[in-house]
C-alpha cells in the first residue's frame, strides 16, 4: 500500500466572467472528438470552430449572436437523478438506479435588444420586426405578442465562453446542442434599477448525435 500524494495547482481554479452566444452551429458528433473535425480550437491549435485570441468563435451557420453584458454568475448544471432500490428487511436503501439527468444554463442578460429577444423565446410567440423610415414615420424595432395554434418549439444552441485566468489567450467552452427558454422573460422599467432579463434554459439530448454526445460539450481549450 502506497500513500496518496498531495498535490495543489492554483491554476486549476477557476475564475472568470463568461460571454453568451446564442444559435452558433454545433460542431459534427463523435466520441471522443477528432481534432479538426468536431473539436473547439483555438486559433493556433486548429479546429472546424475556432475561438480567436479573444474567444470569439466562428460561426459555420447563419444564426449566431453575442447576445452582448450579462450580470453574473452564469451557472450551469448538471442533476443526475436516481431511483433507490429498498428492501423492508432494511430501514435503508440497499442500492440504486439511474435514472435520468437535467442539465441547466443560467444567466442574467443586461442588453435589450429585441431581435435578441425574440430568439429567447422557444415558440412563436414573439415575432420580431425592424421597420424602415418612411412616409413621416420613424425607423423603428417592433416585438410582437399573440396567441398561437402551434405546440412547436424552436430550439437553439447556447454557447458559454470564459477566460482561462492562468493561461492566457486560452477558454473553457461550453455548448449546448438543443435548448430552450424555461423561465419568464420580465421587462421593468425603474428609475434607480437597470432592467435585466433572469434566463433559465433547459438543454435536452439531440438524438441524431452520438450516444454520450447528446447534450453538451465542455471544453478547456489548453495549446
Amino acid at each position: 500500500m502506497s500513500n496518496i500524494l498531495k498535490s495543489y495547482n492554483n491554476a486549476l481554479i477557476i475564475q472568470g466572467p463568461a460571454d453568451v452566444y446564442l444559435g452558433v452551429q454545433a460542431p459534427i458528433s463523435a466520441i471522443p472528438p477528432v481534432q479538426g473535425t468536431n473539436v473547439w480550437g483555438s486559433a493556433t491549435g486548429g479546429g472546424t470552430y475556432i475561438l480567436d485570441a479573444t474567444g470569439q468563435p466562428a460561426d459555420n451557420g447563419t444564426d449566431g449572436v453575442h447576445l452582448g453584458l450579462v450580470e453574473g454568475p452564469l451557472t450551469l448544471t448538471i442533476t443526475p437523478k436516481f431511483a433507490e432500490i429498498g428492501g423492508d428487511q432494511f430501514a435503508s436503501p440497499l442500492d440504486a438506479a439511474f435514472v435520468s439527468s437535467e442539465f441547466e444554463i443560467d444567466f442574467v442578460a443586461k442588453e435589450a435588444v429585441f431581435q435578441n429577444l425574440q430568439k429567447y423565446f422557444s415558440s412563436t410567440l414573439g415575432t420580431y420586426t425592424h421597420v424602415a423610415a418612411a412616409g413621416g414615420n420613424p425607423a423603428a424595432d417592433i416585438l410582437q405578442f399573440g396567441n398561437v395554434n402551434s405546440c412547436a418549439i424552436t430550439f437553439q444552441t447556447l454557447m458559454l465562453v470564459s477566460p482561462d485566468r492562468s493561461n492566457v489567450g486560452k477558454f473553457y467552452a461550453v455548448q449546448a446542442y438543443k435548448a430552450f427558454l424555461s423561465s419568464a422573460v420580465q421587462t421593468t422599467f425603474h428609475r434607480t434599477t437597470q432592467t435585466s432579463w433572469k434566463l433559465k434554459f433547459k438543454c435536452i439530448c439531440d438524438v441524431t448525435r452520438v450516444l454520450k454526445d447528446g447534450v453538451a460539450q465542455i471544453v478547456k481549450i489548453t495549446s
